[in-house]
């Protein structure tokens, strides 16, 4: 995902055919960069962070490219305490069948998400154009339980998401996230 201030991107959010729920768009924009230091895989990083917004209202999101793929972080209070989440969104450079884990976003505490790089050249159209992708499939580690396959191309960031049924044996896409158009640095 090209991390510069001023890209953007703008996605579609629809029901899979056949199941019901509301049409949604939004735009995800890189607004700043900033230095943090946050601890990433028990070593703390130090490094430029890119501050995107995305759906209104929303909490903003960092993103930062690193040497093994690219990392989320986000903040939230749990009423308690401030939490800092870093999340390992998309492993690069990748093989088919590698797998990790990452800490499930909250409100879930001490639960996680298994990630599974399912192609490293998937083809895949959406209204923004045709793409070559990587796909990266996201399961509950609590039930097994399919999430969602996200497809990034390398230059242009996240094309498309398949989400899935909400049952542990349903593996349904009953939405997509589509991206419709974008401007990157």
């Amino acid at each position: 995902m090209p991390t510069a201030v001023g890209n953007n991107w703008s996605y579609v959010e629809l029901p899979a055919p056949g199941f019901t729920g509301d049409t949604n768009s939004y735009n995800l924009a890189i607004t700043k960069d900033t230095i943090m230091t946050l601890i990433i895989n028990s070593v703390n990083d130090i490094g430029r962070w890119y501050r995107a917004t995305g759906p209104s209202g929303a909490a903003p999101n960092y993103y930062a490219n690193r040497s093994d793929g690219l990392w989320r972080t986000f903040f939230y209070n749990d009423g308690t305490n401030n939490i800092v989440i870093t999340l390992l969104m998309a492993k690069f450079p990748a093989t088919v069948g590698d797998t990790y884990s990452r800490p499930y976003p909250p409100p879930l505490q001490n639960a996680s998400q298994e990630v599974k790089v399912l192609s490293t050249d998937s083809s895949m159209s959406v209204p923004a154009g045709s793409f070559r992708c990587h796909v990266y499939r996201v399961t509950s580690s609590s039930d097994g339980r399919l999430l969602y396959d996200a497809f990034y191309a390398l230059g242009v960031g996240l094309v498309k998401i398949h989400i899935y049924g909400l049952a542990p044996a349903d593996n349904r896409i009953t939405g997509e996230t589509r991206l419709i158009g974008y401007s990157v640095r």
